[in-house]
């Protein structure tokens, strides 16, 4: 990239005072909808201000793929364009969209129909991600457009908005400027007269260039063009991570595509000669968590309603085609938008406790990727755990769930509370007064993989919580009576504990949970202990921890038999507190300001047992303090003199 284009690009993207994140920029936003009232929806981008566009799609029956951008509203307000068309743009449609906002956009009565659920994706004018701009025809090969992408397009989609034609796209995999696709047609990539499109010129940093067809540049016609960027390494906090690719793979079983970062957003189109569907897949409807899972699928170029394949799942580094999927012995590209990378700025930015009673739906703040419940008055239920990744498409408010008390499997548990749309949640699966504990991945805080295991030994697996990890929590799921197997940086990778039993550090000489290798920034192994963190060809899951800074706190200490105060950094006390005595036997210790903690009370449950809640002044084991929390007990459970303890905080 030349000087004068990255100076650009960092100053619209505010200079180090002010970066920006894909948070910023796109979001998917789903909701369901339960009357015919007009309806905000508020996914946090200025598209009002900044200018973008929205794609609404009908999920659970037959509708048009709807855009509408802010070019083409301050013009018209009544007007529309679908994707699965090549019909022009339509007007008399105000019942439909109701206009950008600060924080979203408004949806009308047509798109917030009883019984229906949408899914919405927003892209805001970003240079270096996203631009929108319209233009009106001559009808001479090489006019050129100006755009305020800043950098060289990815892909260009071009619709004639007066008249009907098809949408005309050009990408980098076929030579923006040569080939030639139809978003509104399944059929492949064509070189044949692909000049009256695109002038057989490449795009630049400023223009792209049309041919003379009426389709791109018909004389007095007028036409919108979206255009998306290509990895333009200007976002994040050091301004050095780019948050779109566009690219090229093919399409076979288990093929790993490395876009270099684990995506959010994905459309995907085969450029054959044969041709094939465009699909879109996002982390919001259920990206597949592993390879022969299924994942939920929206064609922009059909009426149809969401179906689900065997098509794609996302990984730390990219994606990967699924086995027996569809997407099959063909030559695809794709556009692929990373994860949220947002840092949070307080702890309730990414972790929420709820004391909710049962069938009630409440807000967490964030959108959640996994959450715990358990019975606060009832010892027989176990833990509920469960996580987006293994959310099941097709099925409302279903995940593969498992317990943390248990070394039992996971299952499809059809009551399981997951309402995957928005930053609501919903607990129905134990009665009893519940506590419910939501988290959200965040860089440098908490990230979340599923992997199966593999023959061979070691395996490495990619994660994306960006620093590496002090603490990891495995679990094999689809195989029964197998232990968690914990990681902490106390111990280091010869040593593990276990979630579901009160047992000491155990010590592990021979390659057999994480390889004797320290974890890093990107990556940790698994060994040769088959059942425990790689069993051939059977699911696992892991939550990986770190301290962020005034966020969360992994880290030990040594009792004392007096009181201590622990100094985790924060400023406003721990909300959420885990100890485990590590030296010897005790329970995993769970603390929280939901229940209390006071000076004269603390309740506990733990996470290894089925225990209702422990309350009374008896179990008055830890007190608050504004760095961290203080232990006040000669238990040896908790401040034994001594003793060796690792813990978990959250501000």
């Amino acid at each position: 990239m030349d000087p004068i284009t990255q100076q650009t690009l960092l100053a619209s993207a505010g200079g180090k005072q002010d970066p920006v994140y894909v948070d910023d920029v796109f979001s998917t936003y789903l909701y369901n909808s339960y009357s015919t009232a007009n309806r905000t929806i508020n996914n946090g981008l200025d598209l009002d201000g900044k200018g973008g566009m929205v794609w609404l799609k009908k999920r659970n029956g037959s509708g048009d793929n709807l855009l509408y951008d802010t070019e083409r509203y301050a013009v018209s307000q009544n007007t529309r364009l679908r994707s699965n068309t090549s019909g022009g743009e339509a007007t008399g449609y105000g019942n439909d969209f109701g206009g950008f906002n600060s924080n979203g956009f408004d949806v009308k009565f047509n798109m917030n129909a009883n019984n229906g659920t949408y899914a919405s994706w927003s892209f805001r004018k970003q240079k270096g991600f996203f631009d929108v701009v319209t233009y009106t025809g001559n009808g001479v090969a090489g006019r050129t457009v100006a755009h305020n992408l800043g950098s060289v397009p990815g892909m260009i989609m071009i619709k004639r908005t007066n008249a009907s034609e098809n949408w005309i796209v050009g990408h980098r995999s076929i030579t923006l400027g040569s080939g030639r696709l139809m978003l509104d047609d399944n059929t492949g990539n064509s070189n044949s007269n692909a000049s009256q499109y695109w002038n057989s010129t490449a795009a630049t940093s400023s223009v792209f260039t049309v041919g003379s067809h009426v389709a791109v540049n018909g004389n007095g016609s007028t036409y919108v063009a979206y255009i998306f960027a290509h990895d333009e390494p200007v976002f994040g906090t050091d301004e050095d991570e780019s948050i779109i690719k566009c690219g090229q793979f093919e399409g076979y079983d288990l093929n790993e595509v490395n876009v270099g970062f684990e995506p959010q957003w994905l459309m995907v189109k085969s450029i054959d000669s044969g041709g094939g569907n465009w699909e879109m897949y996002d982390c919001m409807r259920g990206m597949s968590g592993y390879e022969d899972h299924f994942s939920n699928v929206l064609r922009p170029n059909a009426t149809t309603a969401e179906y689900v394949d065997k098509g794609i799942r996302a990984t730390a580094t990219g994606f990967q085609v699924g086995t027996n999927s569809s997407l099959k012995n063909d030559t695809y590209i794709y556009v692929a938008i990373r994860r949220s990378h947002k840092p949070p700025e307080v702890g309730t930015d990414v972790f929420n406790i709820s004391l909710s009673a049962i069938n009630t739906e409440y807000t967490t703040g964030f959108v959640p990727d996994i959450s715990w419940t358990k019975s606060r008055s009832n010892g027989s239920y176990d833990w509920y755990c469960g996580t987006r990744l293994l959310a099941v498409p097709g099925y409302s408010g279903t995940s593969y769930s498992f317990a943390m008390n248990s070394t039992g499997a996971g299952q499809n548990n059809g009551s399981y509370p997951w309402d995957i749309t928005t930053n609501k949640f919903y607990t129905s699966e134990v009665a009893d007064n519940p506590i419910t504990y939501t988290f959200k991945r965040t860089p440098g805080f908490f990230d979340v993989i599923t992997y199966k295991g593999a023959s061979s030994y070691p395996i490495t697996r990619y994660h994306s919580l960006g620093v590496a990890p002090e603490m990891i929590w495995l679990k094999l799921l689809d195989h029964t009576t197998n232990p968690w197997t914990i990681y902490h940086s106390l111990y280091g990778s010869d040593s593990y504990l276990r979630i579901n039993d009160t047992s000491a550090v155990y010590t592990d000489h021979q390659l057999s949970q994480w390889y004797l290798t320290t974890p890093t920034d990107s990556y940790f192994k698994v060994g040769t202990h088959g059942g425990y963190t790689n069993l051939n060809g059977k699911l696992h899951i892991a939550y990986l921890w770190a301290t962020l800074p005034g966020i969360s706190k992994v880290g030990s200490y040594t009792g004392t038999g007096s009181t201590q105060t622990i100094n985790c950094g924060f400023t406003t006390g721990a909300r959420f507190v885990m100890i485990k005595r590590s030296d010897s036997s005790s329970h995993w210790f769970v603390f929280d300001t939901a229940r209390g903690i006071t000076q004269s009370a603390s309740p506990w449950i733990a996470l290894n047992q089925t225990f209702a809640d422990q309350t009374g002044s008896g179990n008055n084991f830890i007190d608050p303090h504004s760095s961290g929390f203080t232990v006040d007990t000669t238990l040896s459970a908790i401040n034994a003199s001594g003793g060796t303890y690792i813990f978990l905080a959250i501000a």
